[in-house]
């Protein structure tokens, strides 16, 4: 090393004598490789004091890292999104409309958590469910706050989602029921867009929240029925669980919910596309309500860098399941809804006055929207499927097209 040293100290005589820039080059190279072991070396005799700011500068780079894991959008995303918003004038007006209006309409509002969510399972006309579904309605305003911020970068709106979700993670428990825990899934989404912006004793909090709503979905798995490990009931539970497992960059949850949503492809679904819900059901209903949930599992994936979309098994898809779907949503085919459904509480639900589950009413095709406005995040050719059903001629029918957009940038 000090021949080294002494030949770089007189490099002038010593290039003068070089007749081969290459030989050099490999000399230098030599040079600053021995340098770096030599500075590990001395690191590795010094104390845990040295060890551990070796060790922390490695987890903030982690950190760093794993800050770009995202279900909504990005850093660099986050940056088109504004641009966006303020050089497009229909994005700024749908934006407005449905962003910033809603922010501005609940910036009065506290949060208004309920210890437990009660809604599957429950009448329309049950207490309990009344008092959930009001409650949860803080969900839909988070997540106005946290997007708003995003848009304007208006701290007030920061504050007002960090309050909710701080709020909430404080109260809310889940019991494990994946159609009362999907109700979530505004509050996961809006965290994920602003969690590095919060302090951390909030994002501990929200952190726990989030992890017992996922363990409590995986612990009751294995206490449900049989029907409903395979049915939109898992669908919506593998949904909440990859949620919170990219969210928090938790391998566990995100592994538990990939493997899940291939129990759901092999399972749930049928190689004609239909699916176990639909037949059970007699509904496309409730076939389009259980591949809602795996649609956005798979969009959360893929913006990881995990193709879950694209998986098939026994000659099963979720692409060839919306498929099957689509023709109901532009009126090709109809279907005359429950008449043969082996659910009883669908017949409950239709004798108690809900419209909605009468035997042998038609699906409605606005009932699909939702379905094809996610899965336009794979194919975009869905956007003709969105403009038709929201009557509109406009690129972007609504900010959540908007949204998926920039999500695929």
């Amino acid at each position: 090393m000090y021949i080294l040293i002494f030949i770089l100290i007189n490099k002038t005589n010593y290039i003068e004598s070089m007749k081969n820039s290459f030989l050099l080059l490999i000399l230098f190279v030599t040079f600053v490789i021995l340098i770096v072991i030599f500075q590990i070396f001395i690191y590795s005799k010094q104390g845990s004091t040295s060890k551990n700011i070796i060790l922390n500068n490695i987890s903030e780079q982690i950190l760093k890292t794993n800050d770009q894991n995202t279900i909504s959008l990005n850093n660099n995303q986050k940056k088109i999104f504004r641009d966006l918003y303020n050089s497009n004038k229909e994005v700024q007006n749908i934006l407005n409309s449905e962003i910033i209006d809603c922010a501005n309409n609940f910036s009065n509002d506290l949060p208004n958590p309920i210890q437990i969510i009660t809604s599957q399972g429950r009448l329309n006309n049950d207490s309990e469910r009344i008092a959930t579904h009001e409650s949860i309605k803080d969900a839909k305003k988070t997540y106005c706050f946290a997007f708003a911020y995003i848009l304007t970068l208006n701290h007030d709106y920061l504050l007002k989602a960090e309050n909710f979700l701080v709020k909430w993670s404080e109260i809310s428990k889940s019991e494990g029921r994946p159609i009362d825990d999907t109700l979530f899934e505004d509050f996961v989404t809006s965290y994920d867009l602003i969690k590095n912006d919060l302090n951390q004793d909030s994002k501990n909090k929200i952190n726990t929240w989030f992890r017992q709503i996922a363990d409590s979905e995986i612990e009751s798995y294995n206490e449900d029925t049989p029907s409903n490990r395979i049915n939109n009931h898992n669908s919506h539970r593998m949904k909440m669980i990859g949620l919170i497992g990219f969210t928090l960059n938790d391998k566990k949850y995100i592994d538990y919910s990939v493997n899940g949503y291939k129990h759901q492809i092999k399972n749930d679904l049928n190689s004609d596309g239909s699916s176990f819900d639909f037949y059970a059901r007699d509904a496309l209903y409730y076939h389009r309500y259980t591949l809602e949930p795996l649609l956005t599992l798979a969009k959360a994936a893929k913006l990881n860098n995990i193709d879950l979309y694209d998986y098939s098994v026994e000659n099963k898809s979720l692409q060839k399941s919306v498929d099957f779907l689509v023709p109901y949503i532009l009126g090709d085919k109809t279907h005359h809804e429950w008449l043969n459904s082996t659910v009883a509480f669908d017949r409950i639900r239709a004798n108690s006055g809900d419209s909605t589950f009468v035997p042998g009413i038609l699906f409605s095709p606005d009932q699909g929207l939702k379905t094809i406005e996610i899965d336009y995040f794979f194919r975009s050719q869905d956007l003709y499927i969105i403009q038709k059903l929201k009557n509109s001629n406009g690129e972007y029918p609504d900010s959540f097209v908007i949204i998926e957009s920039v999500q695929k940038e």
